[in-house]
Order: C-alpha cells, then sequence, then structure tokens
C-alpha cells in the first residue's frame, strides 16, 4: 500500500477507512466501503476522499488503491 501525503490543512498523517456495507441482514454482503481521511480532531477542515466500494466489481485492493490516489493527488482546495 502506498504511503499517504499529510494533511494539506493541519498536517497530521490521515487514515484509511475499511468499512462494511452490510448491517445484519441487509445491505451489500460481503462488500465494502474505502475512505482516506484526517484524523486530527482540530483539523480545521477534516477533509476525505470520497469513497470508493467494492460493489461493482472493483476488490478491496483496488478501491484502497483509488481512495489512496484520490487523497494523494488532490490539491488543498479540494
Amino acid at each position: 500500500m502506498a504511503e499517504f501525503k499529510k494533511c494539506p490543512w493541519c498536517g497530521e498523517t490521515p487514515e484509511l477507512s475499511e468499512m462494511p456495507m452490510w448491517h445484519g441482514t441487509h445491505g451489500y454482503h460481503g462488500s465494502f466501503e474505502v475512505v482516506v481521511h484526517c484524523t486530527n480532531y482540530k483539523c480545521p477542515v477534516k477533509p476525505k476522499t470520497p469513497s470508493y466500494n467494492t460493489v461493482y466489481k472493483r476488490t478491496l485492493d483496488e478501491a484502497k488503491k483509488a481512495a489512496t490516489n484520490a487523497w494523494n493527488d488532490r490539491k488543498r482546495g479540494d
């Protein structure tokens, strides 16, 4: 997995969250939503990427890579 660039607003290292997209018996069983976000509670912006999921033929590794690339490729104004 690639390393994350620091948050452009506060300088902290972000975190990748992998969340199941099902709850009990409803949702997309076996699918995950992946997001990269700033974890600094004092960050003035608390930026995060769009969510990338595994519902539409994307593997979990592909979703993680897409979220990481989205985080690392954005500018401060994104």
